[in-house]
């Protein structure tokens, strides 16, 4: 579970930070 968190994070955090970009 915590290898699919830190995966998750990795993800999420790129998405919502171009979210922000834009």
């Amino acid at each position: 579970m915590v290898e699919h968190t830190e995966i998750m994070n990795a993800i999420i955090v790129p998405e919502w930070h171009l979210t922000l970009s834009f």
